[in-house]
């Protein structure tokens, strides 16, 4: 089953690639290897940073976008739009659970 449309398949790389450069960047900043894992503020940075990314990238969607209409069976028209999503949900709104499961993170 195919749980993203267009692209949305950059949700979970950009999530998951920026854990992995905050983890890398944080052991060789703090030279502890654990401190990733038991504080939750790197985490928190990763999340957000995927956050802005998220965002610019939907804005540069919407922007080709803007101004063209879709004109439906039924005679009318409607603003035309990027179908992107991951697990079925819009990804005008992964910047929004990105940041909630940074703060989620951030306070487990």
């Amino acid at each position: 089953m195919i749980f993203w449309s267009s692209f949305g398949f950059i949700v979970p790389i950009l999530m998951f690639g920026t854990l992995v450069v905050t983890q890398l960047a944080t052991t060789q900043l703090t030279g502890d290897p654990a401190y990733y894992t038991v504080n939750g503020l790197p985490k928190l940075v990763a999340f957000l940073l995927a956050a802005l990314v998220l965002q610019a990238w939907t804005i540069f969607r919407f922007q080709a976008f803007e101004g063209l209409t879709e004109r439906l069976s039924d005679g009318r028209e409607v603003p035309a739009g990027p179908a992107d999503s991951f697990m079925f949900i819009p990804l005008r709104f992964w910047p929004y659970i990105s940041v909630a499961l940074g703060c989620l993170f951030f306070v487990v």
